[in-house]
């Protein structure tokens, strides 16, 4: 899951998200995508098992998505710049348009 925020002290739900990435046993990850400062550390200082990596949400995903999704269905939610962004990236990964599911709101 990719979570983007301006800066690291935006984020929300991370005790939650936490708890789920151990339930999990590693079949969930979560990277908060931090894009209006730089964070040099790759974990979050609080919450151990959440990655941080610098920069928009949907360039961050880029970077890390696997080259064919095909087959994944979507979630995405956000200001309409950021939901245009992340669907460019998934289309470009092979996500369907009808695996997307979006939200824009602003």
């Amino acid at each position: 899951m990719f979570f983007g925020v301006r800066k690291l002290r935006d984020g929300f739900y991370l005790d939650r998200f936490s708890r789920l990435v151990t339930k999990s046993q590693g079949a969930l990850e979560v990277v908060i995508a931090v894009s209006h400062e730089t964070v040099d550390a790759p974990v979050h200082p609080q919450f151990g098992n959440i990655q941080i990596a610098t920069g928009f949400v949907h360039d961050v995903a880029d970077g890390i998505l696997e080259a064919d999704c095909s087959h994944l269905t979507t979630f995405v939610a956000g200001p309409p710049p950021m939901v245009d962004g992340a669907l460019r990236v998934l289309i470009g990964h092979g996500v369907a348009s009808s695996q997307i599911r979006y939200d824009k709101f602003g």
